[in-house]
């Protein structure tokens, strides 16, 4: 069987190579199974504890990102980017799943990469009820 090394998920259009070519129902499930079994074995490194924050550039562009250590985080940012304004940040124990799970609720308003046309009051208003892994929305103003 030829697997793919490279693959494309379309909402509309299924599981596809990178040639556009659909996979079939093998192909699919033989892929599904060692990306189990991936995840399986690389469950302590992708459940990382962290940060996920939302920051606001000059333009009124919201990114939202994870880092371990957020203060070295914003150093980094703020000299690649400029002025910066903290929005929200959440600590949690599982700052890679709970970043991407962001980056999926307002994939609507994604402008490029992890940067995103958001209010900060779609961002602050944002109800974490779904998330187990939240430790605590860390008080940014004081």
């Amino acid at each position: 069987m030829i697997i793919p090394r490279i693959i494309v998920i379309d909402d509309y259009e299924g599981v596809k190579d990178l040639n556009g070519e659909k996979l079939n129902k093998e192909q699919i499930i033989y892929l599904s199974e060692k990306l189990s079994d991936y995840l399986e074995s690389e469950k302590g490194h992708l459940e990382k504890e962290g940060y996920v924050y939302f920051v606001k550039d000059v333009n009124g562009l919201i990114k939202i990102g994870c880092t371990g250590d957020f203060k070295n985080r914003s150093y980094g940012l703020k000299s690649y980017f400029g002025d910066l304004k903290l929005i929200r940040l959440l600590k949690c124990n599982d700052m890679i799943n709970l970043e991407r799970n962001f980056h999926v609720i307002f994939r609507e308003k994604r402008v490029t990469g992890e940067w995103f046309d958001l209010k900060e009051k779609e961002v602050l208003d944002y109800e974490l009820g779904f998330v187990e892994n939240v430790f605590e929305a860390v008080d940014i103003n004081g």
